[in-house]
């Protein structure tokens, strides 16, 4: 079978899991508790976003809902200048002056000093995850046995079948490992390598 949309993957799983009918209504589950653990693992050039951030008066912004983590904060009036992440709390007294750092906490995001200029957002985004209404997505059509033997992992240990769990975790992390090589030689095989400092 063919495994192209949410409801190929819905039979598959079932059909991997001895054809159990009663697994059904679960599936659903199993394949957002795969997501869960591809979105833990998963940077890749597919998840690559740019927003544009609205910051307020005392230089918060909300992140976007689907935000797994940052890789570059831009102010937009300055598209040469990029902010340094800090940890929160992290405070800079009364120093005043153009953006120079910035935090996240939870969902918002601080740049400081404070300003209510915009902001270029680039970061990792969350794998749209399928169901009944979203059918596919970028990774379904890229990595379908990723969704397969993550969710049957999942089902395994929903039928408290250790074999099972064993030998599907074991797919899935070869999968997995095989396809986070595939797509880091995609990201970076063009980077040339640069000496840093003087050379002789």
């Amino acid at each position: 079978m063919a495994l192209s949309s949410y409801d190929d993957l819905v039979s598959s799983i079932q059909n991997w899991m001895f054809d159990r009918p009663d697994l059904a209504s679960m599936c659903g589950d199993f394949i957002a508790l795969a997501e869960a653990d591809m979105n833990q693992k998963l940077r890749t050039r597919n998840q690559l976003k740019t927003a544009a951030l609205t910051v307020d008066g005392v230089g918060k912004a909300s992140l976007p809902s689907d935000y797994l983590s940052f890789r570059q904060v831009t102010m937009s009036n300055d598209p040469n200048r990029n902010l340094e992440l800090v940890v929160p709390p992290f405070s800079l007294g009364h120093i005043s002056g153009l953006p120079r750092y910035f935090s996240i906490d939870g969902g918002t995001m601080s740049v400081m000093p404070a300003s209510s200029d915009g902001v270029q957002f680039s970061y990792y985004a969350k794998i749209p995850p399928l169901s009944q209404s979203n059918q596919t997505n970028w990774l379904l059509e890229k990595a379908a046995n990723l969704y397969l033997y993550g969710s049957c992992k999942h089902a395994g240990i929903f039928m408290g079948d250790e074999t099972r769990t064993q030998a599907m975790g074991n797919m899935f992390a070869s999968v997995l490992g095989d396809f986070l090589a595939s797509e880091e030689l995609a990201m970076y095989s063009r980077v040339s390598m640069r000496a840093s400092g003087p050379t002789p």
